[in-house]
């Protein structure tokens, strides 16, 4: 049945799969032509204040064209917002910073047992959100994604496929940007302002803030460090090392425009952690660890897919090249490490405020081509405990083809609201199965047979209990929809995964001496 409340509108007899707010942005467009090109069947519709700038976007579309709903969200009553957001599914809100215009819509979508994903890389908003409508998502069976993009979904799925293909407890895991083809957007210099003036910089910075607390998003809390005990603590602080002569490379993306990878195919390197990226990741990392965790009758907790000794980091790959080490690595240290702090300062902000409005502006961002024809590509090495010989480690590469921030991010945010869609109409053919498609690029057979097992074991936990009627609201992420999530993002044509056992060479493994 539907969750325990009478007010809640039943699934089955709301109007629209789809409202997407923002259609008329960059990142917007993008995701309506996506959805209209590759949904033929769902119905949709965009919302927004200009109906001239919404017109323009439908009569831009080929097949399956959206209604147009003509809506301040930013001032209209909250009662009328909700009677709007009741009558879909799911919503799928692009316009940013969250951390000024989020709550607005996301609130009475939870009021209204709606689905909810986003762009989201704010990580104090997040954390804001989850504080104050978790217990109400929960009574009202309203399914809330966040960070559904480049922030955060390679790191999130690529360390639970990895999980999968070493079928046992994970030590260190170390997750690598060895390529990424791309430019920021006018919209993610302004993501990255927002919580300063929004939330006490005690949220963003050292010592409890989420720049240098990984379980800063963590479903469990407890006590006086704000986290339980029994979780394995976790490396801070910024850190440079040599990269594995094997493991990594600086090699060319497949399709990538770029001359700098095309010319670039070293092995080894410098990794550093100095990257704003990891902050945002490394929470939603940590929550999946949480949420597909469980506690034994001892009160222990024990973690279904990671293990308790789970330690994750990520890292910038930088060339072998002393000479562009030195341009490079204090390049890194700075954005990860002084600019954050630098921030916390109302005149640093302003300066940036006015630099960003100036020179870059709504609109902001790559090419078309670049759009096309960027990409990245992530590594993800594991030492896997317990597994023989012990310099060995599971390797997991994940590639996307596209810009990582507009391209890449629009479709896979679109595939993931197709997905959650489907489960929300009980897989009713309504939303095409890719169960049949063929998988990106050189995805291996392994990760194939993963996901199979995966969709077997109905690994999907907010939907394995009984499908729709009996969804487990609440805020979730991409890890926690399961293989049937990686599937439908594998044959999507934007995401390609292998995944194999690598001897690390560098790391030399003792041998025992035979006495006579």
């Amino acid at each position: 049945m539907e969750p325990a409340n009478g007010d809640i509108k039943p699934l089955d007899q709301r109007k629209y799969d789809i409202i997407l707010i923002g259609a008329t942005g960059v990142t917007g467009g993008l995701i309506s032509k996506y959805l209209s090109a590759n949904a033929p069947s769902i119905k949709w519709a965009i919302a927004g204040r200009s109906k001239g700038k919404l017109d323009n976007v439908v009569n831009s579309l080929g097949s399956n064209k959206p209604d147009v709903l003509v809506i301040d969200v930013l001032s209209v009553e909250e009662k009328e917002l909700k009677s709007i957001l009741e009558d879909t599914r799911l919503v799928i809100d692009v316009v940013g910073p969250y951390s000024y215009y989020g709550e607005r819509v996301l609130k009475p979508c939870i009021q209204a047992g709606t689905a909810w994903i986003d762009l989201n890389g704010e990580v104090p908003w997040a954390k804001d959100m989850m504080d104050k409508y978790q217990s109400v998502a929960e009574r009202t069976g309203a399914v809330i994604v966040p960070c559904c993009g480049y922030d955060c979904i390679p790191s999130d799925i690529g360390v639970f496929i990895l999980s999968r293909f070493a079928g046992k407890p994970l030590g260190m895991v170390d997750a690598v940007v060895e390529q990424a083809v791309g430019s920021p957007s006018f919209g993610t210099l302004q993501s990255f302002l927002a919580p300063y003036y929004t939330y006490p910089s005690s949220s963003i910075l050292p010592p409890k803030g989420y720049i240098r607390d990984p379980y800063f998003l963590y479903p469990h809390r407890d006590g006086s460090t704000g986290v339980l005990q029994t979780l394995p603590l976790q490396s801070a602080g910024t850190t440079v090392k040599r990269a594995s002569s094997n493991l990594v490379d600086s090699s060319a993306l497949k399709h990538s425009i770029s001359e700098t990878t095309k010319k670039s195919s070293s092995s080894g390197g410098y990794l550093i952690t100095s990257s704003p990226m990891e902050a945002i990741n490394r929470p939603v990392v940590m929550r999946t660890f949480g949420l597909r965790s469980s506690v034994d009758m001892n009160g222990a907790r024990t973690h279904d897919s990671y293990g308790s000794s789970f330690n994750y980091r990520e890292w910038v790959l930088l060339p072998p090249s002393l000479f562009m080490n030195l341009i490079k690595m204090p390049v890194a240290y700075f954005m990860g490490v002084l600019m954050p702090f630098l921030v916390s300062f109302s005149v640093v902000r302003g300066v940036l405020k006015l630099f960003f409005d100036k020179y870059f502006g709504p609109g902001y961002g790559p090419t078309p081509e670049l759009q096309e024809k960027g990409g990245f590509r992530w590594k993800f090495i594991a030492e896997v405990l317990g597994h023989q010989p012990s310099n060995e480690r599971a390797v997991v590469k994940v590639e996307g083809l596209k810009d990582p921030g507009y391209g890449w991010t629009s479709a896979i945010l679109s595939e993931t609201a197709l997905y959650i869609v489907s489960r929300l109409r009980d897989n009713d053919g309504t939303v095409p199965s890719k169960a049949e498609g063929e998988y990106c690029g050189e995805t291996a057979a392994e990760v194939k047979k993963l996901v199979d097992e995966g969709i077997a074991a109905n690994d999907d936990i907010v939907f394995r209990e009984g499908g729709s009627r009996n969804r487990k609201g609440g805020f979730w992420t991409t890890a926690s929809l399961g293989m049937g999530l990686v599937q439908r993002l594998l044959t999507s044509g934007h995401l390609d995964v292998e995944a194999k056992w690598e001897i690390d060479s560098d790391l030399v493994v003792p041998t025992s001496k035979k006495t006579n």
